[in-house]
C-alpha cells in the first residue's frame, strides 16, 4: 500500500527509518528477572531486574508494539483498522507501515521530513534511505553469498 500510494503520485516520497535496539525503547509489563554477567562484579546470588524489555523476552515484540503505537498517536497519527501496523496522518498525510524495527512510510516531502524529525528524537535509529523521484531504486546492501556455484 505504502509503495502503491508513491507509485500513483509523482509529488509523493517514501522513506525507511530503521530504529535501533528497538526492544530496549519498551518498559516490560511484568518482573523478569536475569542473571548478572561476572564482569558486573556481583556474586551468583545477586540478579537483575528489567526495566525495559530485552531481546529473547516473551515481552519484547508486544512491549515494542506498545511503545511504537504510543509514540506515534502522540505524533496525532490514527492506527489501522484492518492491520496494527498500518497507521495515517490526515493532517500531514504522511502513511507509516511498521515491520518490526523498521517505518516505511509515504508522504510529500515536507510531511516526510516532518515525519522523520517527530520520530527520530522518540527513538535512537537513522533514516536508511529515502526514493524521492519516480525511477529511484531502492539500494539493497550486498550480502555475501550462502551459495556457492560448483562446478562439476
Amino acid at each position: 500500500m505504502v509503495l502503491s500510494m508513491a507509485a500513483d503520485d509523482h509529488r509523493m516520497q517514501v522513506t525507511l527509518v530503521d530504529i535501533s535496539r528497538a526492544y530496549f525503547n519498551a518498559f516490560i509489563a511484568r518482573e523478569v528477572f536475569v542473571e548478572l554477567p561476572r564482569e558486573a562484579g556481583y556474586g551468583k546470588d545477586v540478579v537483575g531486574r528489567l526495566v525495559k524489555c530485552m531481546y529473547g523476552t516473551r515481552d519484547a515484540a508486544q512491549g515494542w508494539e506498545n511503545a511504537y503505537r504510543a509514540a506515534l498517536e502522540a505524533m496525532g497519527f490514527t492506527r489501522g483498522r484492518a492491520s496494527p501496523c498500518v497507521f495515517s496522518h490526515a493532517g500531514k498525510q504522511v502513511f507509516p507501515t511498521v515491520h518490526g524495527d523498521d517505518f516505511l512510510a509515504t508522504g510529500s516531502a515536507s510531511s516526510l521530513a516532518w515525519f522523520e524529525h517527530t520520530l527520530l528524537p522518540t527513538f535512537e535509529g537513522k533514516v536508511q534511505r529515502r526514493l524521492q523521484k519516480p525511477g529511484d531504486q531502492p539500494r539493497i546492501p550486498q550480502r555475501p553469498s550462502l551459495i556457492h556455484n560448483a562446478r562439476c
